[in-house]
């Protein structure tokens, strides 16, 4: 008894209790399937469900239809149009395994078909006694398959983008869009080098003396960078060839022997944290609310600027903030809230929910494919508000200021430690502790309360005009800096 059918085309046909998908194949391509339609049972009865579940199948069969069609314009196609049409397939990213074997199978049979039979065989005797036979080919012929291969795989350069791409986007590269993109920079200087020398980028080849001749002249491919900077680009290739030797790309990390020098900074131009005096003048030159806000969460937190200004309205929970982690810190934190905290938070959660911004007025990059972090704004207006309060000290011959935003991050960790034991405030500001007994074990660390007592203990500098001389540690900054108090000391006093 012949299926019956509905009588609108919509290939469905009940086959017994089921429906089940009958799609017709295009009259050109019937030989070549070897039947006038193709069909899937659908495992139901139910016509509603069967028209849902039809769409998958149909689907399937004209990616079916579409690959025989794409086989036979190969078939008929010249070299060069199979050689496109292959290369296309293998760069499908979505292509599964048996996709990736069949074109590669059309390749080989492709490649064998120009070689043509061998005229001749070579043999060679080994050392070791062994004999190899090797086929020699009709040198036109074999000069037509090298150029169809050299067109339908990717090039060196394509291969290496396509790998650190892939490497990029795995859970093994756990990296800010930052420093990812420093990545990419390094494989485009190395790439830039190769071609001004017209090496081949085959990093198979690459040797330890090509690492050489390359940081030889990486400051003038990099456009005068410091050496810190071309430092860190140093990094990102060897840790890219540890991932290609994992893959079997590489044998050896030929970035191993080299280090870019980087010149030793002494005490004078180190950054530091700011003294008591620079804070008491930071929070009486009246700074807009949306920064002095920040400026006490990391005063009496620690936190770091962007964690800060990323805090969500969820972040701020009874007696405790949230933080994020961030550089190399695997967790999220929490620090007991200061007092001088809660008429501002107040503030900033009233009326809002837990997934709002706690700082709004901060708001993160329009462009989501921004490598720059959200904090970037609030840096600079910080930046420039602290130079307005002439707290700035810049040494001859440096770039940068040693005081920034960070600094409160050294004042709070300068106190804490005068007051409290090394684990505390290594827990609270996300430093890790050195051994394993603590890093893994303890995983809680110390005990919150006795946490919250030392925070609230914060030498925090009054608000009032008068000058506020810097406590005496074991290590002064420096004579200069000794006299120079003393004279403040005696103005003031």
């Amino acid at each position: 008894m012949a299926p019956v059918r509905d009588a609108a085309p919509n290939y469905l046909e009940k086959h017994g209790p089921t429906y089940r998908v009958s799609y017709p194949i295009p009259k050109d391509l019937q030989k070549r399937f070897g039947k006038m339609r193709l069909k899937a049972s659908l495992g139901t009865g139910d016509l509603r469900k069967a028209h849902r579940l039809k769409t998958q199948f149909i689907a399937r069969f004209d990616e079916q239809i579409e690959l025989v069609r794409a086989a036979i314009r190969l078939e008929r196609g010249s070299a060069e149009d199979k050689a496109k049409l292959l290369k296309s397939i293998l760069a499908q990213p979505d292509l599964d395994p048996a996709g990736i074997a069949s074109a590669r199978m059309d390749i080989e049979l492709e490649y064998q078909g120009l070689l043509g039979k061998p005229i001749s065989h070579e043999f060679i005797v080994h050392d070791d006694g062994e004999e190899d036979q090797y086929p020699i080919y009709e040198p036109s012929r074999e000069a037509n398959a090298n150029l169809f291969l050299s067109k339908v795989q990717p090039s060196l350069e394509e291969k290496l983008d396509a790998f650190v791409e892939t490497w990029i986007d795995t859970k093994l590269e756990k990296r800010t869009k930052r420093t990812k993109e420093d990545t990419r920079r390094a494989v485009r200087y190395l790439k830039d080098w190769c071609k001004s020398k017209n090496l081949p980028l085959d990093v198979a080849k690459m040797t330890s003396v090509t690492a050489s001749d390359f940081l030889d002249d990486f400051e003038g491919v990099s456009g005068g960078l410091q050496g810190i900077t071309r430092a860190k680009y140093l990094n990102r290739l060897s840790m890219l060839w540890v991932r290609l030797r994992q893959k079997g790309w590489v044998t050896t990390n030929i970035w191993d022997d080299y280090r870019i020098e980087i010149p030793a900074r002494n005490e004078r131009s180190l950054e530091r944290a700011f003294r008591m005096d620079e804070v008491r003048r930071l929070f009486r030159g009246n700074p807009p609310d949306k920064l002095r806000d920040v400026m006490m969460i990391g005063l009496v937190t620690g936190a770091r600027l962007d964690a800060i200004v990323s805090m969500k309205v969820g972040d701020v929970l009874p007696g405790r903030l949230r933080f994020e982690p961030r550089k190399k810190e695997i967790k999220e934190r929490f620090v007991p809230i200061h007092p001088l905290l809660h008429p501002m938070l107040k503030r900033r959660t009233s009326g809002k929910s837990p997934q709002d911004d706690l700082f709004p007025d901060w708001p993160a990059p329009k462009q989501k494919d921004s490598l720059r972090e959200r904090s970037f704004k609030a840096s600079n207006a910080f930046t420039d508000y602290r130079r307005k309060c002439g707290v700035d000290e810049v040494v001859d011959g440096d770039r940068r200021s040693k005081v920034n935003f960070h600094s409160f991050r050294r004042w709070f960790i300068t106190h804490m430690r005068r007051i409290a034991p090394l684990d505390m405030v290594q827990s609270i500001v996300g430093h890790s502790h050195g051994n394993e007994a603590d890093d893994t074990y303890v995983s809680t660390g110390p005990l919150f309360d006795k946490a919250r007592r030392y925070i609230w203990a914060l030498p925090i500098p009054p608000d009032n005009d008068d000058y506020v001389p810097e406590p005496d540690g074991v290590n002064l900054y420096d004579t200069e800096l000794t006299q120079e108090k003393s004279k403040r000391r005696r103005k003031y006093a």
